[in-house]
């Protein structure tokens, strides 16, 4: 079985799908057949690996976005809070502050919406 976790609403959710529904049923006749077939899953592969990136990249800055913007009346706090989680989960600033410029950018993202 393999573990598939997704998004609902503003929670996430882990699902079962069995190993043997992600395996094609027939084996392709000709290497013509094989190689679109290969070809189809690695770039649907790539474009679900891209969304998560994209998913990952915009929840991190809009937690840190929302939780600077809480905490908005202290002067400073947005880049205290960006050197902690740096020094804390031993990543770079300019990726946190990355995030976050994306996640205050872009507010709201539609599950409906296929990012290109």
């Amino acid at each position: 079985m393999l573990r598939v976790t997704r998004s609902v609403g503003a929670y996430w959710t882990s699902e079962r799908i069995p190993r043997h529904s992600m395996i094609p049923i027939t084996a392709p006749a000709t290497y013509a057949d094989l190689k679109r077939r290969v070809q189809e899953t690695l770039l649907i592969g790539e474009r679900r690996i891209e969304e998560a990136k994209v998913l990952t990249y915009w929840t991190t800055g809009r937690l840190i976005h929302e939780h600077v913007l809480r905490h908005k009346e202290k002067t400073y706090y947005g880049k205290e809070v960006v050197v902690r989680l740096a020094e804390d989960l031993e990543i770079s600033q300019s990726v946190l502050y990355k995030r976050a410029w994306f996640g205050a950018l872009y507010p709201i993202v539609s599950a409906r919406t296929k990012l290109t």
